[in-house]
Formats: C-alpha cells, structure tokens, sequence
C-alpha cells in the first residue's frame, strides 16, 4: 500500500540484482541465476481492485520475459494498461 511507482521500480531492480548477483554453487560448477519481476500499483481512483492488480502484475511480468528476461517491469495508472521498463 502506499507505494509509488518509483519505489516499486527499485524494490523490484534490487531483487532482480540481487539475485542475479548470487550464482548457484554446487560442487562441478557455478550456475548463474537471472529473475525476471512484475509489478503494478494502482491510482487512489482506482476501479481495478485485487484482482485487477494481480492481472497487471502478471502482464507486467509476461512483458518482462518478452524483452530478454531479467528485468523488472511496472504497470501503473488507473486504468493499468501502460507498462514502465524500470
């Protein structure tokens, strides 16, 4: 609640880094790891309700995959159809 697209963006790019700075290790090899992220927020006028930010997130998310995978995706706004590459 409460967060503004900015944020969101940076919550997402530090998960995104973070993980991708991590590789797996096991004892032949060293297994590199990348996270692909969605996300949305919602204006204060808002009709889409739980459901409608789970749907945007989720395309936010497909988007994400579509551009090469790891990187983070926002959708925002009151209708939810734009989506920000972070």
């Amino acid at each position: 609640p409460d967060c503004e697209e900015n944020l969101l963006g940076c919550i997402g790019e530090r998960i995104r880094t973070r993980v991708e700075a991590k590789p797996i290790v096991i004892p032949s090899a060293e297994i590199a790891v990348t996270v692909s992220v969605g996300g949305a927020i919602s204006g204060e006028r808002a009709q889409n309700g739980v459901a409608g930010l789970i749907r945007a997130a989720d395309e936010a998310l497909y988007r994400a995959k579509e551009r090469g995978r790891n990187c983070c995706m926002i959708a925002a706004g009151q209708s939810l159809p734009a989506i920000n590459a972070i």
